[in-house]
């Protein structure tokens, strides 16, 4: 538990089995084999005051859909032109949120753990509802006349140093080789360094609320556990939609009108 302003605040740590736990798709291995994980800080907090009223922090796993797509966008070559032609001009742009993400059983919901395998959420959620303008923050991208999804722009893109990497920070091990990098400095330590990106999103207090929020039938809350990142091209026009890069499944959050939500999503290469 910590503690703000004399309240409780708690903290949920979710973690799959080993397996599922994949870091990212640029495999990577410590000195002693110990696989890396892309950790993913959940934080809801009071719209009025700010304060934080929980916290979980969970793994996430990048899907093989995921990592073909980084081999073709390193090489700048699709595996097939006739079939995903765009697939190496795309980048991470995009992050969703749905309610897939945990099955109901007695006494509550259980995480349903994420699979290699998929394509998309689960069930994706609009952003809103109605006939509530797209906030400024979305993107509403439509797959034909009927159908659409919702996608959240990225609040903030950060580089980071390891810290298995760089000496001196007291949060993990330090590589005895950091001085043998090329002597290019941002900041306090050397560029190449800096092999953690951070991936943040807002989610406003008028975002993702049941459906009585925005003048529909229904409740002013609704239930959201899984999120994605998703690729694609910076190109109106293309008929490609957003692909799935990686995918998260947490314990279910009760979101409505009262309650801003930040995801922070660590990448390790």
């Amino acid at each position: 538990m910590l503690e703000q302003n004399n309240k409780e605040i708690k903290i949920v740590a979710v973690s799959d089995d080993m397996k599922y736990n994949i870091k990212d798709s640029v495999n990577r291995v410590k000195n002693k084999n110990i696989p890396r994980q892309n950790k993913v800080v959940i934080t809801t907090l009071d719209k009025k005051t700010n304060e934080i009223l929980d916290k979980t922090v969970s793994t996430n796993l990048v899907v093989y859909h995921g990592r073909s797509w980084v081999a073709q966008r390193l090489f700048n070559q699709s595996i097939d032109d006739t079939i995903r032609p765009d697939y190496e001009k795309m980048y991470i742009k995009y992050f969703a949120l749905g309610s897939g993400g945990c099955e109901y059983v007695e006494g509550g919901y259980n995480v349903i753990p994420v699979k290699l395998v998929d394509y998309k959420l689960d069930n994706q959620l609009p952003a809103v509802q109605g006939t509530y303008s797209v906030p400024d923050d979305c993107t509403r991208i439509f797959i034909n006349s009927s159908t659409f999804y919702d996608f959240h722009n990225f609040t903030n893109v950060e580089f980071l140093t390891d810290p298995d990497v760089v000496p001196g920070d007291s949060k993990g091990i330090e590589d005895p080789d950091y001085n043998l990098m090329e002597n290019i400095l941002v900041g306090n330590y050397k560029a190449d360094s800096y092999l953690v990106v951070k991936v943040t999103v807002t989610v406003g207090s008028d975002e993702y609320n049941g459906p009585a929020y925005y003048g529909l039938v229904g409740d002013f809350s609704q239930n959201i556990n899984e999120a994605g990142l998703f690729f694609s091209v910076n190109d109106p026009s293309s008929d490609e939609p957003p692909q799935l890069y990686a995918k998260l499944h947490f314990p279910t959050k009760v979101k409505d009108s009262t309650q801003i939500l930040t995801f922070e999503w660590y990448l390790l290469f």
